[in-house]
């Protein structure tokens, strides 16, 4: 293996880790039925943290969104957007958001569409893998468990 390869092969890594620093998608955001601003749904990300971080500090990074990442946003992008709330805070239990993700998406669009992105999720989201998506990326990576309410499942 090429000297080159072993040197950017960590570097590309960690710069994978890195968190997104500006949504990918533009506002309104549309979620359960209600449009957001940009400046809006930075509020509902934070109050939706808030309410979840028993005395963890909050996310040093600000809230942002791709939508459904490495997939087609469709009807079911507001759950997407829920979903990105709760990995960006990371406090939440995973799987819960996990499983709330693929509730919201089988009822606006198919269960098997819903399947098909909870198992991206599952294998794709885990908070050590050093994708701009991963559960937590409001903090840094690799990020460590927040506070006590989060097992990182």
């Amino acid at each position: 293996m090429p000297i080159r390869l072993l040197i950017l092969l960590p570097l590309g890594l960690l710069a994978a880790g890195c968190t997104p620093t500006r949504s990918s998608i533009a506002a309104p955001y549309l979620i359960d039925g209600k449009e957001y601003t940009a400046a809006d749904l930075d509020a509902y990300a934070n109050q939706r943290c808030g309410a979840e971080l028993n005395g963890a500090p909050p996310p040093p990074h600000a809230f942002t969104t791709d939508g459904c990442s490495a997939w087609r946003d469709g009807a079911w992008r507001g759950c997407c957007i829920k979903h990105d709330v709760s990995y960006w805070c990371g406090v939440e239990v995973r799987k819960q958001a996990d499983q709330a993700l693929r509730a919201c998406v089988r009822d606006a669009s198919s269960a098997s569409n819903a399947n098909l992105m909870y198992g991206g999720v599952r294998a794709g989201g885990w908070r050590f893998w050093p994708f701009p998506w991963r559960f937590g990326y409001g903090r840094d990576w690799p990020n460590k468990k927040p506070g006590p309410a989060n097992p990182g499942s």
